[in-house]
């Protein structure tokens, strides 16, 4: 039989007590040993008491892989936003006409904070120089057409000081 980890027996513990004492529905993620092969598994557990029987019912559901699956992404994660913040060249993620995703380096090149390119109601446009708008539009339009576009372009932008700021641009796009 399996038993819970000694640091999740309290968890156990204080989650069947509210069950019975309290009718607090039950759902409870611990961990156990597996007897077989002493392996330690997570589980979920939803359960509910039934006054009127004196009986707990409830379902148990071993979420190991999917406990592992998320940890792992949950890290993959944390380092691609480490990479991304501390990159030197400017990193932006454009959603329509909206900053999904900005870094540091944009944010210091364009005088803008992250909240402010990223709020919902922002238009990257207006980061571009006046001259850099229409090679933008078209560029949009040939995509939007279907043609092959050079993934790589210069075009100019206005920071919130007014400086004008040559970039040298390497984009790809995300499906």
């Amino acid at each position: 039989q399996a038993v819970p980890i000694p640091e999740h027996r309290d968890i156990l513990d204080r989650a069947l007590a509210d069950l019975v004492e309290r009718d607090v529905p039950y759902d409870t993620v611990f961990r156990i040993r597996r007897p077989s092969d002493g392996e330690i598994r997570v589980i979920h557990s939803l359960a509910r008491f039934d006054r009127q029987h004196r009986r707990i019912t409830g379902v148990l559901q071993d979420i190991t892989e999917q406990t592992v699956a998320e940890e792992a992404l949950r890290t993959s994660e944390e380092r691609l936003r480490s990479v991304i913040e501390q990159s030197n060249q400017a990193i932006y993620l454009l959603v329509g006409d909206h900053f999904e995703l900005v870094n540091p380096r944009f944010c210091e090149m364009t005088g803008l904070t992250a909240e402010e390119a990223q709020a919902p109601d922002f238009d990257f446009r207006e980061v571009l120089a006046p001259d850099s708008l229409q090679l933008i539009e078209e560029r949009r339009a040939k995509r939007l057409r279907g043609e092959e576009l050079p993934d790589s372009y210069e075009f100019t932008i206005r920071a919130r000081s007014g400086r004008l700021v040559q970039v040298s641009a390497s984009v790809a796009r995300i499906t």
